[in-house]
């Protein structure tokens, strides 16, 4: 270790070479929206639009390294690294539709029940979004967040944002009419595009006759919209249950698709370990690693290398011994102990990270820019065993079905009783605990936040009971 200080820039590692242009660029969207440098709506705007141009960039580059690493081995290392930065540049989208959605969960995780997209190219279909995000926003239907530019955000293309009124989703068929020359080389492009959304009572009026644009697409028989196609009624129905989901109140039952649906809201009474982090990053960031452990539950380790994080850097020797003095082991029952791993930041998976980006976190710019140039990396190791015990304590009964304890999906299944007014007792399991499972680790809350919304979902449960929801779950037994 030595104690001097860090510098913010340093030389791309050889590997790391192709996608080195593409990161810097992605710094400098990056300083704009975390150094608070957006003053206008339109800057907002415009950083979409860069941010955009720069995914498709590193997408083309990464269909050249592909055609390449058939037979070149060095172009695989570009191919890894073009990924990566391209992963960045998603849950950078991610941390703009974070804040433009009001960091509320409650409108970002319906958006995001569906399978992962592509990063969409300059083609019709993309033009299509883009104007259409333009002329719906010039006439009040809101400021427009754009899909394309995040992973998490899976249904629909367009999100409108308008103070003092419901956000709107649409998505949007774009179909090429005409394609002409135009002057100077440019070619001219015809497009009819049709908006799909679910009802909703607040939309803007129509845009009166008198105001339309004389450029907009003829209604004859020609150009009259087509009859809409099953694909287009699925996606409608997407975009109606995603809304079903966004405006129903807590402490209610909602019905969607024919299924009850109960929604409780649960408020963070924990200020959670970010302060620990940060005191963790700054001494890594001095020395090249540290640690810290929380709850006895949370073991966190940063590393440091103003040249790149390698494998050589996160085995320290240090590491061993302060984990097993951090107190997340237990003692006695060895066979409790489960550790799983997680980092900063997360690799690339088909299923939406459903956790606040690590832009956003409350750490200084500086460190948020080494994560994004892999000279820090923050590692997570959970005692998974400790979050058995904390849940037990609070009186629920666990079981891991899989036998294997890692928290993956339904590795954990909670169950508990309950009872309704008259008397009769209810079995209940709590599945899809693990998405606040993730959130916990990932925005660094303590173990109390897993307990809140276990305690959440059992009494969700009880007043489904007591409203005389027999006849909603089968008796004795109910899964929420």
């Amino acid at each position: 270790m030595n104690g001097s200080q860090p510098s913010d820039e340093s030389e791309p590692k050889a590997a790391d070479l192709a996608s080195y242009p593409y990161l810097r660029r992605l710094e400098r969207l990056v300083r704009i929206l975390i150094g608070r440098r957006l003053k206008r709506l339109q800057d907002i705007w415009q950083l979409q639009l860069d941010l955009l141009q720069l995914q498709r960039d590193i997408q083309r580059a990464i269909g050249t390294a592909k055609k390449r690493a058939k037979t070149d081995a060095a172009a695989r290392a570009d191919l890894e690294a073009l990924r990566s930065a391209r992963w960045h540049a998603r849950r950078f989208g991610d941390a703009i539709a974070w804040l433009l959605l009001g960091l509320d969960p409650e409108l970002i995780y319906p958006l995001a029940q569906n399978e992962p997209t592509s990063v969409a190219q300059e083609d019709h279909g993309g033009r299509g979004v883009i104007g259409a995000a333009i002329a719906l926003s010039n006439n009040g239907w809101g400021f427009p967040l754009l899909h394309d530019i995040t992973d998490c955000l899976r249904i629909g293309d367009i999100t409108l944002i308008k103070p003092g009124r419901k956000i709107q989703t649409v998505e949007i068929k774009t179909r090429l009419l005409d394609k002409r020359p135009a002057p100077e080389g440019k070619t001219t492009f015809e497009y009819q595009v049709t908006v799909l959304f679910a009802p909703a009572e607040d939309l803007p009026a129509p845009i009166p006759e008198a105001e339309r644009s004389k450029h907009e697409l003829p209604t004859d028989s020609k150009h009259r919209s087509p009859e809409p196609s099953p694909r287009a009624a699925r996606q409608v129905r997407r975009l109606h249950v995603a809304r079903t989901h966004q405006e129903s109140q807590p402490g209610t039952v909602t019905e969607v698709d024919s299924k009850p649906f109960f929604k409780m809201r649960v408020t963070p009474t924990n200020s959670g370990h970010f302060a620990s982090l940060r005191r963790v990053v700054r001494r890594a960031r001095l020395g090249g690693y540290a640690s810290a452990s929380a709850e006895n539950t949370f073991f966190y380790a940063a590393f440091y290398r103003p040249e790149g994080i390698g494998i050589d850097t996160v085995q320290h020797p240090q590491l061993e011994q302060d984990l097993i003095d951090s107190g997340i082991l237990f003692e006695k029952g060895q066979g409790r102990n489960d550790l799983v791993i997680h980092s900063v930041p997360s690799p690339e998976g088909r299923g939406p990270q459903l956790f606040l980006p690590y832009y956003l976190y409350s750490l200084p710019q500086t460190s948020i820019i080494d994560i994004l140039h892999g000279r820090l990396i923050i590692v997570i190791l959970i005692n998974s065993g400790r979050i058995i015990a904390a849940l037990e304590e609070e009186g629920y009964k666990v079981a891991i079905p899989s036998g294997r304890n890692d928290l993956g999906k339904d590795s954990l299944v909670v169950s508990t009783m309950i009872e309704d007014g008259a008397g009769s007792s209810y079995q209940i399991e709590l599945h899809g605990l693990q998405r606040h499972v993730y959130e916990t680790i990932h925005e660094f809350r303590s173990v109390r936040n897993l307990i809140e919304v276990a305690a959440a979902m059992r009494d969700a449960a009880k007043i489904a009971v007591e409203r005389n929801s027999a006849t909603i779950f089968p008796p004795q037994h109910m899964t929420t």
